[in-house]
């Protein structure tokens, strides 16, 4: 969350799965009052069409996000986190292609998710 800082972000939205809101909430606590103020929490799944998200939530990120930060992986074994990583990489794909004030898309990922190669 330090780019909050280096990019003067006014709003940053969280996206987490209903089963990680303990770790969700606690990162949030990590993080000065100031930071955490700027961030709106959003319950969804990545693998879901449009991640899962209310119709106002939406529309909301729709014409409101500049920069997507992907980093997410949820599955447990590597046959099952690659189907998954492509899954969610493509709806989310879906959806930025939508949002009209997008300016970059980042996508974090490991060599851990090709397997034993």
């Amino acid at each position: 969350m330090e780019g909050l800082q280096r990019w003067n972000a006014e709003r940053v939205f969280l996206l987490y799965a209903a089963e990680h809101e303990k770790e969700a909430v606690a990162f949030l606590d990590t993080l000065p009052e100031e930071q955490r103020n700027r961030v709106t929490p959003l319950v969804g799944q990545l693998t879901g069409i449009d991640l899962r998200l209310s119709g106002a939530e939406i529309q909301r990120v729709q014409h409101s996000v500049t920069h997507i930060f992907h980093a997410a992986s949820d599955a447990a074994t590597p046959e099952k986190e690659l189907l998954s990583s492509v899954i969610a990489l493509n709806q989310l794909l879906r959806l930025a292609r939508e949002m009209t004030v997008l300016q970059r898309f980042s996508v974090f990922s490991t060599a851990f998710v090709s397997g034993n190669r």
